[in-house]
């Protein structure tokens, strides 16, 4: 065989390789989905992504969606859920009529991610829905939603926030420490990377918490002075 035909169609096997090996790349990644409902009385009755590529049940987690490896601008996802009317102030329902589901859908905007891991989809009244991309549950003070919207859905995690304040260089070691874009969301809690925390509420939770750990102890002391006291409790 000709040495040129020879490394024509070497050359030709590579750049098939490379397609192929393109296209695997182009397949995406798959992610968790998990989906909150902050409508008042939590009567989401489940969410659905790209007419049933991935659904959730409200507060669970399913495996799975599949996300294109590298994000790009624009990208999108169709979201479909169905909530009853009288559970949606902007749609009150007559008194007279059988409570009956409505089907909602919005085309939701994707935000950019790196190396994603899960997908939370959050449904509010009326027919407003965001999707965020997250490594961190929803509950972490990293996790990135504005406060504002967190209402209903869930609450952000005291423990966490209590840990990071009195572990000293609590992620120094940590195989994955917060970046500095996830430091930014940890603001609106009042949390900074000096390890202080300077938010009302959690400063108003620490002082109950500390008084709950002083009076266990106090009660464990109490029970251990008990069962020295009782004769039938020691041993021979």
């Amino acid at each position: 065989m000709n040495a040129y035909f020879k490394t024509f169609l070497l050359l030709c096997c590579v750049v098939l390789a490379f397609l192929q090996t393109g296209c695997k790349e182009e397949k995406g990644v798959a992610v968790s989905l998990s989906a909150h409902d902050h409508y008042p009385k939590r009567q989401v009755l489940g969410v659905s992504i790209n007419d049933d590529e991935g659904s959730a049940s409200i507060g669970g987690i399913q495996c799975c969606i599949v996300l294109p490896k590298k994000w790009k601008p624009g990208l999108t996802a169709k979201l479909s859920w169905a909530v009853y009317l009288d559970d949606d102030p902007n749609e009150p329902r007559d008194p007279n009529t059988p409570k009956q589901p409505v089907e909602k859908s919005a085309i939701v905007e994707i935000p950019q991610y790196d190396k994603p891991r899960q997908v939370h989809v959050h449904i509010y009244p009326g027919e407003k829905a965001r999707i965020v991309v997250s490594n961190y549950d929803f509950g972490s003070p990293f996790y990135p939603l504005p406060r504002e919207e967190w209402a209903f859905g869930g609450e952000v995690d005291y423990i966490i926030i209590y840990r990071i304040t009195h572990t000293p260089n609590y992620y120094d070691n940590h195989p994955k420490p917060p970046t500095e874009k996830d430091w930014e969301w940890a603001k609106q809690w009042g949390l900074t990377k000096d390890g202080k925390c300077t938010d009302p509420d959690y400063l108003e939770w620490e002082k109950g918490f500390h008084a709950r750990i002083v009076e266990g102890r106090k009660r464990q002391r109490e029970i251990e002075e008990q069962n020295q006291s009782n004769p039938e409790n020691r041993s021979e």
